[in-house]
């Protein structure tokens, strides 16, 4: 099963750096957790996930060093915890959301932001530019798209889940990082 499981994400993963010109990192829910999350259909085929750090287009010559930096921010972390908070929020419908408000959950990590920041403050040093689309981090998973008149009506799913790898992705970028 697990197996399984790992091969339609390295699926997914390949035709979503096929089609996306920007790369980010992300930590992949475990099997037994993203299975109580709901499809979120046209609007995004990804595996579910939590974003570590959006960091939009990298030229061709900076993809080793964007590598470099994540790995070497990401090995000075150990394996930590994050949590769904069971409650469910809302982003506001933009031009990326084909005009849906996105239904999310929080996820509760002290660790997960504070990797953020160090990734942040890596790549500021290194003098490779992050999409500054959304300034400040708000580490979520997506529920689902919904009519902005309309309120998520689906199950919420529950749990934690210990982060025991990151994963780069976008672009042609397809790497796992393990958290030390």
């Amino acid at each position: 099963m697990i197996a399984k499981y790992i091969n339609t994400f390295n699926q997914l993963v390949k035709k979503l750096a096929k089609k996306h010109k920007t790369c980010g990192v992300f930590i992949k829910f475990p099997e037994h957790l993203a299975k109580q999350f709901p499809s979120l259909g046209a609007h995004d085929n990804s595996p579910t996930h939590t974003t570590v750090l959006y960091i939009g287009e990298v030229p061709e010559k900076q993809k080793e060093l964007m590598k470099l930096i994540i790995k070497g921010v990401v090995h000075d972390f150990e394996p930590f915890e994050l949590s769904l908070e069971e409650k469910v929020s809302y982003f506001e419908a933009t031009k990326n959301s084909d005009g849906c408000k996105i239904a999310k959950l929080q996820i509760i990590s002290k660790d997960l932001k504070k990797l953020n920041k160090k990734l942040n403050e890596a790549f500021e040093i290194a003098g490779i530019k992050v999409d500054n689309s959304f300034p400040e981090y708000k580490p979520h998973t997506t529920l689902a798209y919904i009519k902005e008149d309309k309120e998520y009506e689906g199950k919420i799913p529950k749990g934690k889940f210990t982060a025991h790898s990151v994963f780069i992705w976008g672009d042609g970028c397809n790497v796992e990082v393990e958290i030390k």
